[in-house]
């Protein structure tokens, strides 16, 4: 290492053992962390399968008619789910006029950076300044938080008002004399209902529960005033349920978000279904590469404390606090059928603070007793997987075949800004400064995030969206063609063709409808075709056919289209006309 770079990192090094000063200055890092990993190039890439469009088709249908009480898709009540997302990415399309790419993930991305400074400004005053800003960037670094954040979901939406709840109730039971608490605690608990539904619920008394179970001290619950509170998260909920439910006379609402989406989808599952052990090996995946850092955090603590409960539990209040949440809700995700990896996003602030520890517990004389090889390896690890990734993305872009190649040039840029942090955790590890590593992950996060949007993204776009299939669909619909589906249509067809679309069920009525208009487009499954060819005969013929995500669409039509076929916006798109 060139002995000029060696005195730049020994410095910072330095630095970074000194107690942090500025909590004005560590906010806006912060801020530039959040919005390089959150907001760059938020609305490039086109909406994805299956959440993105279903959520951006309820939030425009609810614009175009006016209605903001009862979700609907293609012109139906949309049961599965309450009300708050499709809010915000209504409040966010506005001044859009249309619910574009962008004001669909803004909830999300903003929900993600508002738990990230949550959790900095509250874990300053019970953690450390120093502490609480690491945690607050190992959250944000954090891989299905980044990831996440992008999306236009509901589940970081609801991770946020989760740990809102759990901020306010912990301040409450500390005896904090301000009425702020209580109504943060009890405010994002409807909140939490009305994004999600009552799981919220669960999940807000969690992090209380086991406080008051664990210290054996049930009358500190009473600070909460549960009692009161619950009746005013009743009163949040049912102010916009029950009109919603009135005013459709009972078709949205009830045994259907009850029922089918809470107790049906956590007992007998509904879309994925996993085993009890799902998420021991899901979450150490879904929280890298923090995961890396887990059981360093552990030993530290073991061996400062000798007590296992604290190796467990940390050794501040707050963290506590936040690992009986964990622990408890961990549990609860488990024990339910139905799982999916953003259902533990609410459990990433509480581990991102358990992995911060390390920070502070470091210090050489433990790293000499075994952990200086553990950290060593860990770095070697992460620079080998830059120095790879360097190395493949314009490999890729050259070898790889025609339909899964990710563009040369933006490949071949940002392979030598890769390069560098792998060169970086080399240095890291030969030098032993361990804490400049850790500054090193989150600066390489953020540059994953360039890679992801000009790389990765348009090569997976290419074949997960529908607007290559639909943007010719949507011109003919213009010039008063109509478009039907057979025997369902997919939400991101409903989308990107300017929905709602007809659903036919039956291949008969498919044959009626088209021997009986004009102008008609068909869309349905290649499989679905097959079967339809013989009842069709000369009525209709193929004109698009199409790849989207693992689906091969096909597009019929009874009459030529003055938007000639194969013209999409996408020069490697595999329409074929017949």
């Amino acid at each position: 290492m060139p002995p000029a770079l060696a005195s730049l990192f020994d410095r910072l090094d330095s630095r970074l053992h000194e107690p942090a000063r500025s909590r004005a200055a560590l906010a806006l890092l912060l801020l530039l962390l959040c919005s390089t990993l959150f907001f760059y190039r938020l609305g490039e890439r086109d909406l994805w399968a299956p959440d993105e469009p279903r959520y951006a088709q309820v939030a425009r249908e609810m614009l175009d008619r006016s209605d903001w009480l009862v979700p609907h898709l293609n012109d139906e009540i949309y049961t599965q789910k309450p009300m708050m997302f499709f809010w915000l990415a209504g409040l966010a399309s506005l001044p859009f006029g249309d619910v574009t790419p962008l004001a669909v993930r803004l909830p999300s991305a903003l929900a993600a950076t508002a738990t990230v400074l949550t959790l900095f400004f509250w874990g300053s005053r019970h953690l450390g300044l120093g502490r609480a800003w690491v945690a607050a960037a190992v959250l944000a670094t954090a891989a299905q938080f980044t990831w996440v954040a992008r999306f236009g979901q509901m589940d970081l939406v609801f991770a946020a008002f989760v740990f809102f709840a759990l901020v306010g109730g912990f301040e409450t039971l500390q005896g904090r004399q301000s009425r702020f608490f209580p109504v943060l605690f009890y405010g994002a608990m409807a909140a939490g209902i009305l994004t999600k539904g009552p799981v919220a619920i669960l999940l807000c008394w969690c992090g209380p529960l086991v406080w008051a179970l664990a210290r054996r001290q049930w009358k500190v619950l009473g600070r909460l005033r549960p009692l009161s509170g619950m009746l005013a998260v009743a009163a949040l909920v049912a102010a916009w349920y029950v009109p919603a439910v009135l005013s459709t006379r009972g078709e949205y609402g009830g045994w259907e978000i009850l029922w089918k989406q809470t107790y049906s989808r956590a007992v007998h599952g509904y879309s994925h279904p996993k085993g009890f052990g799902y998420y021991l090996y899901d979450f150490p995946a879904i929280f890298l590469p923090w995961t890396l850092w887990i059981p360093a955090a552990w030993l530290l603590r073991h061996r400062a404390t000798r007590s296992r409960a604290r190796a467990f539990l940390g050794l501040a209040a707050a963290e506590q606090y936040l690992m009986g949440f964990f622990y408890a809700a961990f549990f609860l995700f488990s024990i339910t059928t139905e799982k999916r990896g953003n259902y533990l996003l609410p459990l990433f602030p509480a581990a991102a603070v358990y992995v911060s520890g390390a920070w502070d517990g470091w210090n050489r004389a433990y790293a000499k007793r075994g952990l200086e090889l553990y950290s060593r390896t860990v770095y070697l690890l992460l620079g080998l997987i830059f120095l790879l990734l360097a190395a493949s993305a314009p490999l890729s872009a050259i070898l790889a075949p025609a339909e899964y190649r990710p563009p040369l040039r933006p490949a071949a840029l940002l392979a030598p800004f890769l390069i560098l942090p792998g060169i970086a955790f080399f240095a890291v590890q030969k030098r032993r400064l361990w804490r400049t590593g850790w500054v090193l992950m989150f600066l390489a996060a953020a540059l994953l995030v360039p890679f992801r949007v000009h790389v990765v993204d348009p090569t997976v776009n290419t074949h997960k969206s529908a607007r290559f299939l639909c943007e010719p669909l949507a011109a003919e619909r213009a010039r008063g063609a109509e478009l039907i589906a057979y025997p369902q249509v997919p939400p991101q067809f409903l989308y990107y063709s300017n929905g709602p679309i007809r659903v036919l069920r039956s291949p008969e009525s498919v044959e009626e409808y088209m021997r009986t208009r004009p102008r008609v487009l068909c869309i349905l499954e290649a499989r679905h075709a097959e079967r339809l060819s013989g009842i069709l005969g000369g009525g209709a013929r193929e004109i698009l056919r199409r790849k989207v995500g693992h689906r091969t669409m096909v597009v019929l039509s009874n009459y030529e289209p003055e938007t000639e076929p194969g013209k999409g916006s996408d020069p490697d798109e595999d329409q074929v006309q017949i």
